[in-house]
């Protein structure tokens, strides 16, 4: 028997499909879809609503979506806002917007510029943050982790009014790494080889190995070389 090569999916204004497996599949406007997807290329240019797992080599998101499932993918590109409900699986993270994650969330490359929730744990080799609002992750582990605060812009400023309850930088349980710098930084345990804390870092404990250094504008409780 003749094996059937996956088809192409395609939305485009409103509606929606089943799941199943797919070649390529492409939302522009607004789609659902009911049901596990496996698929070479998932691109959303609008909004979307996944309910089910997702398992893709490339998936791009300009816009608005909702996984409500787990996702595992080679590369995870967002500019604008993702949900996911599940853990992530991820080569490279990039994004330009926010990412929420109720789950892990692991990546070989974790980079976010804007906005970010992992409720579980952040576990990447290299993590690069721009933030533009806050952000939140239970633990953080990795090799190279650098923070940075950037001014609010637009929707993360809108954002920030909103949720006024959480400050305007990353806040963590704790961080540990080989390679640290941190902004605007609230943890109950830092600890790596070398660390550096800048300014509107709030530490309870810096555990480090090689050197550490903080700006006169950090707050750490207790510091120590093991």
């Amino acid at each position: 028997m003749e094996k059937k090569n996956p088809i192409d999916l395609k939305i485009q204004g409103h509606g929606s499909s089943a799941g199943g497996k797919f070649n390529n599949v492409i939302i522009k406007g607004a789609g659902q879809i009911n049901g596990d997807v496996d698929c070479v290329t998932l691109e959303i240019y609008g909004d979307c609503e996944l309910n089910g797992n997702l398992k893709a080599n490339v998936v791009r998101i300009k816009g608005n979506s909702r996984i409500k499932g787990n996702l595992k993918a080679d590369k995870l590109n967002i500019k604008g806002a993702a949900d996911i409900e599940g853990n992530i699986s991820v080569e490279e993270v990039t994004t330009q917007g926010s990412i929420n994650v109720n789950g892990d969330c692991n990546a070989e490359i974790f980079s976010v510029e804007g906005m970010f929730a992992v409720e579980g744990l952040l576990n990447s080799g290299k993590i690069e943050v721009k933030l533009h609002g806050p952000s939140k992750a239970l633990e953080i582990g990795g090799e190279e982790i650098k923070v940075e605060r950037k001014g609010k812009l637009g929707f993360f400023a809108l954002k920030s009014m909103i949720l006024p309850g959480l400050k305007n930088g990353l806040t963590t349980n704790s961080i540990e790494g080989d390679e640290i710098f941190l902004e605007h930084t609230q943890s109950k345990v830092v600890r790596g080889n070398n660390i550096v804390l800048e300014a509107g870092c709030d530490i309870e404990l810096v555990e480090y190995n090689d050197s550490f250094k903080m700006d006169e504008k950090a707050d750490v409780g207790t510091h120590r070389k093991i």
